[in-house]
Formats: structure tokens, sequence, C-alpha cells
């Protein structure tokens, strides 16, 4: 199976979305690989409806329909969660609406079974599911410890399935721009890129923090608030990532005044290229406190840093703040650097 990684995958998600006749997708991947974050962000990209359902919590009855003497008839009468997204289907014939099944992988074998009659025959409770519903499912793997069983061979191939990863490039551009995250996590991301891969690497079977993608927004929400307290970030992260972080923190505190390196950027000091962590932490500083005006002296003080910290440093900076993208001193960066970002063509345009 395929592992998409956040960037590719959100785009994509979002085109399978639009496919007519409707195919459900199905996210498979490690706790804590955003998965749930992706599905939500191609619902809002798509302007629809998003509802969320989770089968653990049902039974086969659930999804197949309530029997019941209706008129001295009997029918089936589905649930309410279903009523409410056959009704916003119907009021809004021209939005999609997004149903997501989270967990799938640990619910029940018959409420799996029950699940097929709507992601094949797209019928809810014998009524047809309106056209403009999208179903979407995520589940982790057998191997993560969550309790999954598997998901059954049937429903398995009706589904699109799609691994899912988190890169640190992702997750640090996702992190800056989303609101509420203090810069610090995610330069110490950029510091410790293999702290992403943790939930594939955990071995806990106790009660056990790990670090992970949905762990790491977690602790930087506490950061963002003033909570640094090391059981707080240990409670997140587990004890050996949380004393990283904690770590990372005291060096962005101890970092050299940035208005400085602004004012002088020919001639500020530069840290030396082995102290990897200040490095990092010094480039996140930088792109969180550039502006417009200071563009420029960024560029001149990023170009006496090796390349993998301009390209750190130019990237998160832009990804905040877009209309540093219109500066002369991001063009000639851009320029000097021709395809370091990655940047497409609409882009570098802008």
């Amino acid at each position: 199976m395929i592992e998409l990684t956040p960037k590719n995958l959100i785009p994509l998600l979002v085109r399978l979305l639009r496919v007519d006749p409707p195919r459900a997708v199905c996210l498979v991947g490690a706790p804590g690989m955003a998965k749930t974050e992706c599905i939500r962000q191609a619902a809002r990209l798509l302007d629809a409806i998003l509802f969320v359902e989770h089968p653990l919590l049902r039974e086969p009855i659930d999804y197949a329909g309530l029997p019941w003497v209706v008129d001295g008839e009997a029918r089936q009468l589905p649930m309410a969660f279903i009523q409410s997204v056959k009704q916003a289907a119907l009021d809004n014939p021209n939005k999609p609406i997004v149903v997501f099944f989270d967990d799938v992988g640990q619910a029940a074998t018959a409420t799996q079974a029950a699940m097929m009659q709507f992601v094949q025959e797209r019928s809810f409770a014998g009524q047809q599911v309106p056209d403009n519903v999208r179903f979407v499912m995520a589940t982790n793997r057998r191997k993560d410890k969550a309790g999954v069983g598997g998901i059954l061979a049937p429903l398995t191939n009706r589904l699109t399935v799609l691994g899912v990863t988190v890169d640190p490039d992702s997750w640090a551009e996702w992190a800056l721009t989303v609101g509420g995250l203090p810069p610090e996590v995610p330069a110490y991301v950029r510091f410790k890129p293999d702290c992403l891969g943790d939930p594939e690497n955990s071995t806990n079977r106790d009660i056990e923090p790990f670090c992970s993608a949905r762990a790491l927004e977690a602790a930087g929400r506490y950061v963002a608030a003033g909570i640094t307290d090391f059981a707080v970030l240990a409670g997140c992260l587990g004890d050996g990532r949380a004393t990283e972080l904690n770590n990372f923190l005291k060096v962005w505190r101890e970092l050299p005044d940035i208005d400085k390196i602004f004012a002088s950027p020919a001639t500020a000091d530069v840290p030396k290229a082995n102290k990897t962590d200040v490095m990092y932490a010094l480039v996140g500083a930088l792109a969180a406190h550039v502006t417009t005006k200071t563009m420029g002296a960024l560029n001149t003080y990023a170009s006496r840093l090796p390349i993998e910290y301009q390209v750190a440093c130019i990237k998160d900076a832009q990804s905040q703040k877009p209309e540093l993208r219109k500066t002369k001193g991001f063009m000639d960066w851009l320029l000097k650097n021709k395809g370091m970002l990655g940047l497409d063509d609409e882009k570098d345009s802008e």
C-alpha cells in the first residue's frame, strides 16, 4: 500500500470525493498520523457538510434499520444519525455531504458487514442515499496495538484504501498555518524529524504516552498557553521526547536578539553549523518574526547559513506569511536557489 503525506493526500482526497459515481475512501495509518485532520481539511476545501460517525459504538441493526410497526405495517426506521445525513443532503442538493466513519477497523465484524449496504448499494435502512453524499473512513492497523481486528475483505474490496504517513515538512507547514501553535514546536520537529515516526516504532504495551503528529499539536497548544511543565509535556510526548523539547525550548529562549539580526544581517553572528539545535531554533525564530519590510534582511542573513537551514527558514516564513512571496527579498532568494522550495509555477508567480 502506497503511503501519502498530508500535503499529497489532501488534494487527492478532494479529487476523489468529486468523482461520480462516488466510491468510499479509507485512510489507513498509525495512531496520530493526522488521518482525521486530512479528512476535515478536504471537507473544508470542498465546502462540504461533515458528519463524523463511530461504528465502534454501533450495533448492526443501527445501520440496517430498526424494525418498527407504523400504521400496521412493518418498516425499517433509520436512526437519527442517518436521518440527519439524509435531511442535510436533501436541504443542500448542490453541496457535498461527507460522512466520516472513524476507527472502522475497531468495529465488530457484524457492524462492518452492515456497513456494506451503503458503501456498495448506497442504501441506508432500505432508503436510497442521495447522490451528493460521500463516504470516507479511517482506521489504524493491527500492528498498531489500537484494538483493530481488521476490516472484512468484502468491505475492503469496496473501498479505495490509501496509506497515511507524516513528514516534517508537511507537519511544520500545517502547524505554522493552522493557528494557535507556537513556532517553537515546528522548529523542534525540523530539529528532530524522526519524532514523527514514533508511532511506527512504539513498543509500549502499557499506558504510556508517545510522540505523534497529534501529540505534538497538543503539546504545542500547551506551550502556547505558557504551560511547559515537564510532567505535562511528558504526558503528551513521553519522557524522552519531552526532555528533547524542553531542552529545545531553553535554547529558543537564549537565542540572539532577532531585531539586531534584521538590523545588521551582513555582520550579525552566525551560530556554528554543528550546533543543530541552535540553528533550527534560530531559523524558526527568524521565520516567525520576519515581515515584508525585513524580508530583504532575512535573505542577506540566510545566505550566510548552510543551504539546508536557508530552505527551512524561507519555507517556514512563506508558509506563515504568503505575502512574503511578493517581496523582492523572497524573489531574489528564489532565483538564486531555484527549485529548492518545491513551489509550483502558480505560487512562484503570486
